[in-house]
């Protein structure tokens, strides 16, 4: 069986881990008056990963995606690439064009999508109320914008949701769920099960996808609340939907 630290490598361009040295170049830079005019960036050490153009070009030789790592079903991997992508189509076809996001493997493909697509601005932040501000801001410069992360980072939100409440911002997040069904972890337990009360208490209208063929319809009626009747919504994507982890 080949070993997972294998598998994952198969997915780094330069096929090797990451050493101490590697960031001492930029924390040089970063305390040095040569960044003294750089005020904000995301700096990626990370060897190509997750690189998409590199998978479109190397897509018959490309190690396994990270749902994969975790798999053994192809058919079922084959089935979330479906509902990811259409899920990707979905809100381009309601124009949206900011997809901001924290790395996450329930939304892989379309992260890798947005950052290969040259129409929009794919946008990783170093934590996800961020995502919140930018969705906002997005608006006042009439764009449109979703903020996509897993459960456990809507606890790092609550507060700037005062934002999208007090300022009646329309506003779209798509949750991929953990502490929901099935779920191994019991440190996911927690977030997971206060997600739906959170978004409540915030007047943020709940959505949940628990099937693939309902991801087009769920977008659809999530983006017309969104930015025809004003709202503030949140798709849900249930583990029924993405797969329970044992991690």
């Amino acid at each position: 069986m080949v070993k997972f630290h294998d598998k994952v490598l198969a997915r780094v361009p330069m096929r090797r881990w990451r050493k101490p040295e590697d960031f001492g170049a930029i924390a040089v830079y970063l305390v040095s008056d040569a960044s003294s005019d750089h005020t904000g960036d995301t700096f990626l050490i990370v060897g190509g990963y997750p690189f998409p153009e590199y998978y479109l070009r190397n897509a018959s030789t490309r190690g396994p995606s990270m749902a994969e790592l975790r798999t053994d079903d192809v058919h079922a991997e084959e089935i979330r690439a479906g509902w990811q992508n259409e899920l990707y189509e979905s809100l381009r076809h309601h124009g949206v064009t900011q997809f901001s996001y924290v790395p996450d493997a329930g939304h892989r493909i379309c992260i890798d999508r947005s950052i290969a697509d040259t129409d929009v601005h794919s946008v990783a932040l170093t934590t996800e109320e961020e995502g919140v501000a930018l969705a906002c801001g997005a608006h006042l410069g009439d764009k449109r914008a979703v903020l996509l992360m897993q459960s456990s980072g809507l606890g790092n939100c609550v507060n700037f949701l005062s934002l999208v409440k007090g300022g009646r911002f329309p506003f779209l997040t798509i949750l991929s769920m953990r502490g929901d069904f099935g779920e191994g972890n019991p440190w996911q337990m927690a977030m997971g099960q206060a997600t739906r009360p959170v978004l409540a208490a915030m007047d943020i209208v709940v959505l949940e996808v628990t099937k693939p063929e309902e991801v087009a319809s769920t977008i659809d009626a999530a983006s017309d609340m969104v930015w025809k009747s004003g709202q503030a919504v949140a798709v849900l994507l249930t583990q029924k939907l993405i797969g329970a982890k044992a991690f």
